[in-house]
């Protein structure tokens, strides 16, 4: 019966040793894999200390996400605009930044812009404060020194149809680096004197970026790893 026993717990402990070396393998496994990803969202989420004092472009179409999301530290103001425009009209138009983020000093950066228009022509009341770039206008080097910037629209020719303003407005505090600074955006039609159709901005759809799909990841293999741990 001894001997019985003896051969029967030993065939259990058989059986479990090589489950258990299978487990403490995925945990290793789990464990590099976490520490790669980590690293690795280390890399892609934390903002790259590079500013764009020169302007941004196509980088910049989603908003100024190397300075973090948008913020109700700061919103945006434009002054000018017509309830309904006119055919081929030049619009005088104001931007304004308007925000909490101190600045660090007079000389250094305060703000950048940029400014998609659907329909029409923008042109700047000062050249050496905005330029096209890549489908939109934005701040030069030399208009990164304000929060405020004068520009004039010029409408299309046909006013019975919409134009879409999609305009980003960054505060920065001119310390060089992205922290610290703040932005956001205003995203609306204006409609021509003929235009009788529906004015609101469609939502985006929602995709996940690729920080968020890695931190999911590692929430996922977290989960995983808790679990085999707890088979011990």
């Amino acid at each position: 019966m001894h001997h019985r026993n003896y051969v029967k717990n030993r065939w259990v402990r058989l059986k479990e040793e090589p489950i258990m070396d299978g487990v403490k393998d995925m945990q290793a496994m789990l464990k590099r894999m976490f520490l790669l990803l980590a690293i690795f969202s280390a890399v892609i989420i934390v903002p790259t200390s590079d500013s764009f004092p020169n302007g941004v472009g196509k980088e910049g179409s989603s908003g100024c996400l190397c300075h973090g999301g948008n913020s109700d530290l700061t919103y945006l103001e434009i002054d000018g605009l017509p309830d309904k425009f006119e055919s081929n009209i030049s619009y005088d138009l104001n931007l304004r930044i308007i925000s909490e983020i101190e600045i660090a000093s007079e000389n250094s950066s305060k703000g950048g812009f940029r400014i998609n228009v659907s329909h029409g022509e923008i042109t700047f009341e000062n050249t050496s404060y905005g330029y096209f770039i890549e489908d939109s206008w934005t701040h030069t080097e030399e208009g990164n020194k304000f929060r405020s910037w004068n520009f004039t629209w010029i409408s299309p020719e046909d006013n019975s149809s919409s134009v879409e303003f999609k305009i980003f407005g960054n505060a920065v505090n001119g310390n060089g680096d992205p922290y610290g600074d703040s932005w956001n955006y205003l995203d609306f039609k204006l409609g021509g004197v003929e235009y009788f159709d529906d004015l609101s901005v469609k939502q985006k759809d929602y995709q996940i970026q690729a920080y968020e799909a890695i931190i999911l990841a590692i929430v996922f293999i977290g989960l995983i790893y808790t679990a085999l741990k707890a088979i011990k």
